[in-house]
């Protein structure tokens, strides 16, 4: 996703946004890299959230999940020239609280809350 402009496609001399070393090992942060070969990021950022706010500020462009990207002010998706990768959804918790009926609630629903919304978070549910 980048900041909204008359993009047609990636430009290898744009911008790209990364996470820093540690998280570098996530498929997502793997294949933008992969888009911008022998090329440093312009910024390195710890969260996804912060990765979205610089793209929002126009300072490049990030891998950003579908649910965290999709309809945020300024930026638009841009299909890229290689498939991006599909990740899974996890839930985790603490063993204990798996029987707490707030917990369950959402555990049980989830499923059904992601296939209701293909389009907000792609892949299959």
């Amino acid at each position: 996703m980048a900041r909204a402009a008359a993009l047609s496609g990636l430009d290898g001399n744009l911008p790209f946004l990364s996470v820093i070393e540690e998280h570098e090992e996530l498929p997502e942060i793997q294949w933008i890299h992969g888009l911008f070969p022998r090329r440093c990021p312009a910024l390195r950022l710890s969260t996804t959230l912060a990765l979205r706010a610089a793209a929002m500020a126009g300072m490049g462009i990030a891998a950003l999940p579908r649910y965290v990207g999709l309809g945020a002010p300024g930026l638009n998706e841009i299909m890229p020239p290689s498939p991006a990768p599909l990740e899974s959804l996890f839930l985790v918790t603490h063993r204990e609280q798996c029987g707490l009926a707030r917990l369950r609630v959402l555990i049980d629903d989830l499923p059904q809350v992601v296939a209701a919304d293909q389009a907000l978070f792609g892949g299959n549910a």
